[in-house]
Order: structure tokens, then C-alpha cells, then sequence
């Protein structure tokens, strides 16, 4: 078989293995309660009120998820494409998995002309367990469109600095503007490390004297302010609620009770198999990529990203999902550590180190895949009433009106409620408060509920159980 064949084949494989990744069992699973189920109820009421400039919950503007809409615009344009559904909120997150591996494959092969390594680096970010797996790449959250973004960013800046080629710098802002639309000023974040690189190299007056810098500056300042203005507009005091949600109070835990474990928070928990056993792999590659001359500017261009984006997010208040920009950051010095040890290796030796590459793959993508089968159970009551209502089209009881009544009102409720009513045809009230529960109702609760709050009270006829839930007729 001749290179290029063999590379297509190779590329085509990849593809496969993505594609599964991202696509295995996605909507077999209820909407996660709460940033996904609130991001998932946006999506659907801007798919029926056709505003797309405010972010609605419960029919009011949302004045607590206050980041801009473009998830939102393509959660809301697959919904269109595929129907109303788990599966179809997600797409867009599983794409720009994909896209964001295909990214680093793509300049990891640019900058070293080795295509296994380029291919590694990105297997290592479609098996980073925690990106995969939980509030990022394969749920209706914001992480795996700001991710594509910010890796678009850092990958094209560099680029901008590296090949003196000016179209870098404005799809460079192109990304910067996506990954604001898509999370605020998450992707700001990463500036002050690219201009630090931008000094370090002695490439900072050449910058700031380039009319193409500053037409981007303008183009994202023009874009950005012009969304925030149009939001504020239609929504008076959206502004301050942004300050309030994303901003100062935000950062410094001064407005809500977030997670706070210290300023080695993030690295404790890369250590703790947060993505796989591959950030073990990076200490080890790291040393050959910052020894070749042809990745070492390239490495220590990453390192700095890392580090100083690490300790702003490691001052400010910690969620899981913060650290998620950095797994393609850490795929990347990985694929360029591996480039330098098929360099410098005897020629009889690079098959045995490819191998052995691959080999490496087996074990992470049998722990995603597994993750993927556990998520798809669900412990909760809150998560399997969806799936219980979900049981009842084409059924008897699908005729009756249904009332639910759990004490943990979550977002998701407000999601399937509209799902239920409009889409399933099932007549369905999520949000029952226990004191307007009167004979006749048709209730759904848990089998705990029920023992402790409706039969003390009523008799209950039993109609049918799922799981941890029961539906019952109150008599």
C-alpha cells in the first residue's frame, strides 16, 4: 500500500474511533439535573419562542445562567435538524469533540510531519476520562464547545507567532469571539499567558504594530458589545446579573456557595485519574519534547499556557470542569514528546514504540466506555422519572393527566415537562407541591415519598413502577 493510501486509511480509522467515542450510547441517558437540564431548557424554549438574543427558564428571561446564546443557537439548530431529544441537545458537544481532536491531530502532524503522533494526541484527549464523561464533551454543557475554542485559540496564535502568516491572528479571534459567545470571559483567560509568550519571544512589538491585530481587537470588541448591549436592551439589568454570575463576585465565592478545596485543587485531582493515567504520561513525555529542538519553542509555548492558566484557576473559586481547557493542552505535549523519541530511535525500533503507542490505548478506552455504561444508569428518582414517563407512550396511561411530585425540584423537571406535553403528548405536570394533591390525582413519585408523605394521608392504588418510582392513584 502506498503512504497516502495508508494515511487515509489511518485517518479513517481515527475517525471510527472518535466518531464511537463520541456517539456511543449519547442519548441513552436523562439529562444530568443541573447545568445540563438548564442549558437543555434554554435550548427548548428559544426553540418555541423564537427569541434569540435572551436565554429564557420557566418563560422568564434567565437571569442565573447569564452566559451568552451560541450553544444555545446550536442545540436549538439540532433540534430542528433531529428532533426534540437528549441525544439531539448533545450533538453539538460531540462534535466539537471530534473537531477538537481533529485540531490537534492536525497541528501536532503540522509541526512534527508525524502523523502517529498527531493521531496520538488526539486518542489521548477522546480518552480523557472526566472531559469525556462528566459536565463536558458528551453532555449538553458549555465545556466541549468552549474547549474546540480556546484549543482553536492557543493553537492559532502560536501559529500567528510562529509562521508570520496574518490570517492566524483573525481565526484566532474568530475563536476567541466563539468561546465568549459560548462561556463569557472563560477563554479570556488564556490572554494573559499568550501575551507573556508574546513578550518572552521578543515578538510583542512586532504585535502590537500589526494593523491586523488591532482589526481583530476591533472585530471582537465590536461583536462582543454588541451582544451584551442587545441582551441588556431586551432584558434590563442583564448586565449586572453577569457581573454578579460570572464575574468578580463569582471568581472570588463572594455570591454563592461554591466548591473550595485550596490552591492545589487541580492538581490533585489531574493525579487522581481526573484524565485517565495520561497526565502520568505527560511528566514522562514532556522531557524528550523540551529536548528536541524542532518541538522544544512549541513545548514551552504549552507549558506556560498550562501553567499560568493553573493558577488563575486555581485562586479563584474550583469547580470539576475548570481544568477541562487544558486536556488538549496536555494531549499535545504528549504528541510532541512522541515525535521526539520515533526522531531520536533507530529506525528498528519506531514500530515497536508505535505499537506500543497504541497498545497504551487499550485500557483508557475500555474505562470510557464503561463510564459511558454507568451513566447511563440512573441512581436517582429525579433522573428516572423522564425515563417513567418516557415508558408510557403508546400506553393506556399515556391518556391520563400525571402530576409528579418529588421535593428535589432540578431543571431538568422544566425540560421534560415541555418534552412531555409537546412533543410526547403525554399530559404531564412536573412541579406538584404535596399540599394540592386531592383524590383522583394520577401521582408519579418515588417509593420513599410515597411511604412517607401520600400514604399517610390517602389511600394509594398502585398502576404501574419504574426503578425507585411508583405511579399511583390517590384515593
Amino acid at each position: 500500500m502506498k503512504k497516502p493510501q495508508f494515511h487515509t486509511l489511518v485517518y479513517f480509522v481515527f475517525l471510527i474511533v472518535l466518531s464511537f467515542l463520541a456517539f456511543y450510547r449519547l442519548g441513552d441517558f436523562s439529562l444530568r439535573k443541573w447545568d445540563e437540564s438548564r442549558n437543555a431548557t434554554n435550548a427548548l424554549e428559544m426553540y418555541y419562542n423564537h427569541n434569540y438574543v435572551v436565554r429564557y427558564f420557566m418563560k422568564m428571561p434567565d437571569m442565573y445562567e447569564t452566559k451568552p446564546p451560541l450553544l444555545t443557537w446550536l442545540q436549538v439548530l439540532s433540534f430542528k435538524i433531529f428532533g426534540v431529544s437528549e441525544l439531539s441537545l448533545r450533538i453539538p458537544s460531540a462534535l466539537a469533540l471530534i473537531a477538537t481532536c481533529l485540531l490537534i491531530c492536525w497541528f501536532v502532524r503540522k509541526k512534527t510531519n508525524n502523523i502517529f503522533a498527531g493521531i496520538f494526541s488526539g486518542l489521548i484527549l477522546a480518552t480523557s476520562t472526566a472531559y469525556i464523561t462528566f459536565h463536558g464533551a458528551r453532555t449538553g454543557d458549555h465545556e466541549s464547545l468552549l474547549v474546540f475554542f480556546t484549543t482553536g485559540l492557543i493553537i492559532s496564535f502560536y501559529l500567528y507567532l510562529n509562521d508570520a502568516n496574518r490570517k492566524y491572528i483573525l481565526i484566532a479571534m474568530l475563536c476567541l469571539i466563539g468561546g465568549t459567545l459560548t462561556k463569557s470571559i472563560a477563554p479570556l483567560l488564556f490572554i494573559l499567558g499568550l501575551l507573556l509568550f508574546t513578550a518572552l519571544s521578543r515578538n510583542l512589538k512586532k504585535v502590537l504594530i500589526d494593523k491586523y491585530f488591532w482589526i481583530s481587537v476591533s472585530i471582537y470588541i465590536v461583536v462582543i458589545s454588541g451582544y451584551y448591549i442587545s441582551r441588556e436592551m431586551q432584558n434590563p439589568g442583564y448586565c449586572q446579573a453577569v457581573w454578579l454570575q460570572e464575574l468578580g463576585p463569582r471568581y472570588v465565592m463572594t455570591n454563592e456557595n461554591l466548591s473550595q478545596s485550596g490552591f492545589f485543587y487541580y492538581i490533585i485531582q489531574l493525579f487522581k485519574g481526573q484524565f485517565s493515567y495520561w497526565p502520568l504520561l505527560f511528566v514522562i513525555l514532556v522531557f524528550p519534547a523540551l529536548r528536541f529542538t524542532k518541538t522544544a519553542t512549541l513545548t514551552k509555548f504549552i507549558m506556560l499556557q498550562i501553567v499560568v492558566f493553573l493558577i488563575i484557576i486555581s485562586i479563584g473559586n474550583k469547580n470539576l470542569w475548570y481544568d477541562y481547557p487544558l486536556a488538549p493542552l496536555f494531549a499535545i505535549v504528549c504528541g510532541l514528546g512522541i515525535s521526539a523519541l520515533l526522531l531520536n530511535s533507530k529506525e528498528s525500533w519506531k514500530p515497536l514504540i508505535i505499537s506500543m503507542m497504541f497498545l497504551t490505548m487499550i485500557y483508557p478506552v475500555s474505562i470510557v466506555v464503561e463510564k459511558i455504561n454507568s451513566q447511563t444508569i440512573n441512581d436517582e428518582a429525579v433522573l428516572q422519572y423522564p425515563d417513567f414517563v418516557r415508558s408510557l407512550r403508546d400506553t393506556e396511561l399515556a391518556e391520563l393527566h400525571i402530576k409528579v411530585m418529588d421535593h428535589n425540584q432540578t431543571p431538568n423537571f422544566r425540560f421534560y415537562e415541555i418534552l412531555s406535553n409537546k412533543i410526547w403528548k403525554i399530559n404531564v405536570d412536573f412541579k406538584v407541591d404535596e399540599k394540592d394533591i386531592k383524590e383522583g390525582d394520577y401521582i408519579m413519585t418515588s417509593f420513599k415519598e410515597l411511604e412517607s408523605i401520600l400514604k399517610p394521608k390517602f389511600t394509594c392504588q398502585e398502576m404501574k413502577t419504574y426503578r425507585d418510582c411508583v405511579l399511583v392513584r390517590v384515593e
